[in-house]
């Protein structure tokens, strides 16, 4: 029953692409960059803290905002993010982006992209570029760049279309892609697994293919005030217990990274972008009353502000010696950490379209640019960088997207 349904609904969505492609469906076109990361999966596959690794690289150069739907919201239209906003005003992707840089960065939400760029632009004319966290199937925006993200341990290759599969529109959908992204890669990548990786997707030569892998900082209290010190994981023990707390899209490699350390670890997940209640309060209190040893709570950084809203009224009872959960070392694990590697490309002989042949020339270098500038950007701890094939004269060359790059070292 779900096969059928999958190839009926791979029909659709690849009419609906061809239907953009013939220019049936209009695209809109800006006079700024627009930048989009999205993925062909559903699922966690790293959108939103990409996302921030670009604001990151970005901000300092740009004057940019960032557009997304604001998933699973109370609201509709378009929303600008305040510091009043709460997760379901804006949705918690878009809050988890606005707080991680202390409010200084533009976020809004808009089911329509279209009419949000331009609601950006009209509220902020010296917006100078957009970034559109999860739009790449949002094919009336036609982006100047577009990144597409795909986890490591889920290649394309052997996925189906939904329901059957994850896949949300084909694979020939990654044609329209100018970066590639394999995330959550293992901390060492040997050569045969990059040329795996190559194979499997099999990229034009005007795509740049990237690894990137998370690297966990150390934990932080959720509630400062109310813990005396805050443990490292490699220094606890099997006397020690932990209560995971996750609700993403993938949490495997955030309760792999836990359970690669010595304290017993407990796994209580929850969906994607779940809304935490005062019954999961309740909940984690009694799974946690249940655990001998030193105990303590650890959850992913998404649900890190909005635990701590929610929690407020909780953290002053616990003070009285009447609180549920805060106090007892509740930390989060922290995303922001990230290394970015490109691949090195062995830039093949392949048959190409006219059509694809002139988007590689008018897209190349905008492609190259924003890879360069990501992986080289400023306050970025990079353990290396590698550009396959790449001329360095090419790389000085200025961009559209990114006028002022300097050259990364080039791999034989």
């Amino acid at each position: 029953m779900l096969l059928p349904s999958s190839k009926l609904y791979g029909l659709i969505t690849y009419m609906r692409n061809k239907l953009f492609d013939w220019s049936v469906l209009p695209q809109h076109s800006f006079d700024i960059p627009v930048v989009t990361v999205g993925n062909l999966a559903v699922g966690g596959t790293g959108k939103t803290p990409h996302t921030e690794y670009i604001v990151e690289a970005l901000r300092r150069t740009y004057h940019l905002a960032v557009l997304s739907r604001g998933y699973k919201r109370r609201t509709k239209g378009f929303v600008m993010a305040t510091p009043y906003s709460k997760p379901g005003d804006i949705g918690d992707e878009a809050y988890q982006v606005y707080h991680k840089f202390d409010c200084k960065v533009t976020v809004a939400v808009c089911e329509d992209r279209v009419a949000g760029i331009r609601e950006l632009r009209r509220l902020d004319p010296d917006l100078n570029l957009i970034v559109l966290d999860d739009g790449f199937q949002h094919r009336y925006v036609r982006p100047t760049v577009a990144i597409v993200l795909t986890e490591y341990n889920r290649p394309l290759k052997y996925d189906h279309m939904l329901p059957y599969g994850n896949l949300r529109e084909p694979l020939s959908g990654l044609n329209r892609a100018d970066i590639v992204v394999v995330s959550k890669c293992p901390d060492e990548l040997k050569d045969r697994d990059y040329m795996i990786a190559r194979k499997d997707l099999d990229l034009f030569p005007y795509q740049a293919l990237f690894f990137s892998r998370y690297a966990y900082q150390h934990l932080q209290p959720l509630f400062a005030d109310s813990v005396a010190s805050v443990p490292y994981l490699d220094w606890m023990t099997d006397r020690d217990a932990i209560l995971a707390v996750a609700g993403i899209g993938n949490p495997r490699p955030f309760v792999r990274y836990l359970k690669s350390f010595q304290p017993r670890v407990r796994v209580n997940i929850f969906g994607d972008h779940h809304a935490f209640t005062r019954r999961d309060m309740d909940l984690l209190r009694r799974r946690y009353e249940t655990m001998r040893g030193e105990r303590r709570i650890i959850v992913g950084h998404r649900h890190r502000k909005i635990l701590r809203r929610g929690q407020q009224t909780t953290a002053h009872r616990q003070r009285s010696g009447a609180g549920i959960i805060v106090g007892i070392g509740i930390c989060a694990a922290d995303y922001c950490k990230r290394h970015l590697y490109v691949a090195s490309r062995l830039m093949r002989q392949r048959y190409i379209s006219i059509r694809q042949r002139r988007r590689a020339e008018a897209l190349h270098r905008a492609a190259i640019g924003l890879a360069q500038l990501t992986a080289v950007g400023r306050g970025l701890d990079l353990e290396s960088v590698y550009a396959g094939q790449t001329r360095i004269g090419d790389q000085q060359r200025q961009s559209g997207l990114a006028p002022h790059l300097s050259p990364l070292g080039q791999r034989d």
